[in-house]
């Protein structure tokens, strides 16, 4: 089995994950499988491409870790009402944000759209979710937490903020929100978590290269097939 992971994150796990399968399961952490892009790794030092929202992060380069991303997928769904408490919960918060919105029905709420003027940048469009998690000026990302999404934030070593989707949730949710993205952007956790998330965006870089755990994975399964491909040619 293949896990798109690695071993500092999920390592102490894959003996659990081995036993719901026959004797002699083997699992392989090969991941973050992100990263063995040459483009995509590395990308905190690339230039990012030109667009409203990389020229909108740019503009901000002088405050590292400043702006809280957010987006919640292509399969997570939030209603108008929903998207209101966000936005209220977004500008009740203080920080500056970038919120990418699939919604195709939604539009703030002339009031709320007033009030988050010269706050955030609100993008309806397709976005390069790797290059926003790798800019400096972002600190943060509130997700549904998908797992590509939680494999690029970690990769970039950033932080996130769950807003679940799965379970019922109360409408009123923006002082939550508030006070999630107050804490993990200028909390003392918040600062704690950071450095958690730096460390381990370390580790997954270092964890596809060259004699890393999830290189030395993938290389072990690879000569594996080859020698049972050999075993059976023979």
């Amino acid at each position: 089995m293949l896990l798109n992971s690695f071993s500092d994150l999920d390592g102490c796990h894959l003996s659990f994950l081995e036993s719901f399968y026959k004797n002699g399961a083997k699992t392989w952490c090969i991941g973050p499988s992100l990263l063995y892009n040459d483009e995509t790794n590395g990308t905190h030092n690339k230039s990012p491409f030109s667009s409203n929202y990389l020229d909108w992060l740019n503009q901000r380069i002088s405050k590292p870790t400043s702006v809280i991303y957010i987006s919640f997928g292509t399969q997570a769904y939030l209603s108008d009402a929903d998207l209101n408490e966000v936005g209220l919960g977004l500008k009740m918060s203080g920080h500056e944000f970038l919120w990418v919105v699939k919604s195709q029905t939604w539009s703030p709420p002339d009031e709320l759209e007033e009030r988050l003027k010269g706050t955030g940048l609100i993008v309806r469009d397709w976005v390069d979710q790797q290059r926003i998690l790798a800019h400096n000026a972002v600190g943060g990302f509130l997700s549904h937490c998908g797992w590509n999404s939680v494999m690029q934030s970690l990769s970039m070593g950033v932080p996130l903020l769950v807003l679940p989707m799965n379970a019922e949730q109360p409408l009123n949710a923006k002082q939550a929100i508030c006070d999630g993205v107050r804490e993990l952007m200028s909390g003392e956790e918040g600062k704690k978590v950071r450095e958690k998330a730096e460390d381990l965006g370390r580790a997954a870089q270092q964890a596809v290269k060259e004699g890393g755990s999830s290189y030395k994975s993938l290389t072990e399964m690879i000569d594996i097939l080859q020698a049972r491909q050999t075993g059976v040619s023979n």
